[in-house]
């Protein structure tokens, strides 16, 4: 049975959040977790990352480990994120297609009260989990108001 490692990289000119550190540093030592991300709400950037997607890849030649590890954690970082906001906006439509106004969130900050669209609304209410699992590995997306946490799962050793 392996661990990752507890440490978690930080992005430069982040703060970590010691209660964010706890749980990403008790998540890693489950043994089928491969790797986590956590974003920024708002923008999607990297917030604190470990496991096997913060670790450097094979090169092709034309760039360091670093940058093609760097490379391929963005990509992860942009495609998980890209994600969250197409789900969002895809229940944000079912919402709007039952007839509920939904008040309208972007990065955890509510835009209004909904009291002048004369209609139901719903506040706090959207995408709380995402699970996707394939051949190779199930990624649970959280969303929050101030980060998305997304857990990647080996699954061979996931139940």
């Amino acid at each position: 049975m392996t661990t990752l490692p507890t440490t978690i990289g930080i992005s430069a000119g982040a703060t970590p959040d010691p209660d964010l550190t706890h749980l990403l540093a008790h998540l890693t030592s489950k043994p089928s977790i491969q790797s986590l991300l956590v974003l920024s709400r708002t923008d999607g950037s990297i917030i604190q990352s470990s496991g096997a997607l913060s670790r450097p890849s094979a090169t092709d030649g034309k760039a360091s480990e670093d940058e093609n590890g760097a490379k391929s954690l963005e990509k992860y970082a942009s495609v998980v994120w890209n994600y969250v906001k197409a789900t969002e906006e895809m229940v944000g439509g079912l919402e709007e297609a039952d007839g509920r106004k939904v008040v309208g969130k972007e990065g955890g900050e509510e835009k209004g009260d909904g009291a002048e669209n004369g209609g139901e609304t719903t506040e706090g209410e959207g995408v709380k989990l995402l699970r996707v699992r394939t051949g190779r590995r199930e990624i649970v997306i959280v969303p929050d108001k101030k980060y998305i946490l997304a857990v990647f799962h080996d699954t061979l050793s996931a139940p």
